[in-house]
Order: C-alpha cells, then sequence, then structure tokens
C-alpha cells in the first residue's frame, strides 16, 4: 500500500497464499510502487524506481539501497535468476544483476 506521489511512504504486506491471512507489515519512508520477487529476496522500486530496495524476505528492513543506474523508470518487473527484468516485453535485455553488486549489464 503506497500513496500516489512521489516522496511520501509505503507499506509493504506479507499475505499467506493459504491463509489470506497477514503474515508481516513492511514499513517504508518511501513510495514503493513495483516489487519483484524470488524465493529469498525482493525488489522494490520507489517513485520511477530512482532508488532500488532490496530485501531479504528473512528480515523486515532493506538489506541495501541503491541509486538506478540506468535512466530506466520500472512500472513493472521481475527476478529471473539473479537478473532484475522489466516486465515490458521479451526486446528488453536484462538491466541488472543482483547480488553482491548492483550493476547496469
Amino acid at each position: 500500500m503506497a500513496e500516489l506521489k512521489p516522496n511520501s511512504s509505503a507499506v509493504l504486506v506479507e499475505i499467506d497464499k493459504n491463509t489470506m491471512q497477514i503474515r508481516r507489515r513492511i514499513r517504508v519512508a518511501d513510495q514503493l510502487g513495483c516489487v519483484a520477487a524470488s524465493e529469498r529476496t525482493f525488489i522494490a522500486g520507489n517513485w520511477d524506481s530512482r532508488r532500488l530496495y532490496e530485501f531479504d524476505l528473512a528480515v523486515a528492513q532493506p538489506v541495501r539501497i541503491v541509486r538506478n543506474p540506468t535512466r530506466t523508470r520500472y512500472q513493472d518487473k521481475k527476478l529471473v535468476d539473479l537478473y532484475l527484468v522489466p516486465e515490458d516485453g521479451p526486446s528488453r535485455v536484462f538491466h541488472f544483476r543482483m547480488g553482491e553488486t548492483l550493476a547496469a549489464l
């Protein structure tokens, strides 16, 4: 849940898919509008994806926050292996490799 404006805040909500009960809430002092998840981690982008937040699913605070090194303004994205990929079509290339470093490919 996020305010629909830049420089605001968000609450990320984890919901149990079987019971539909809220498992936890993660409050973030930034507007996070797009999220990509894997089994262990998820990446959230703020307004225009100028900053990317990397979370470990085992902890409630971001593992790290990094500046987006490209001009790409993600609205939807997904994680494929360790790569952050735009959702807007197969013609787009992989932009980031998540892990020890975050860098444009």
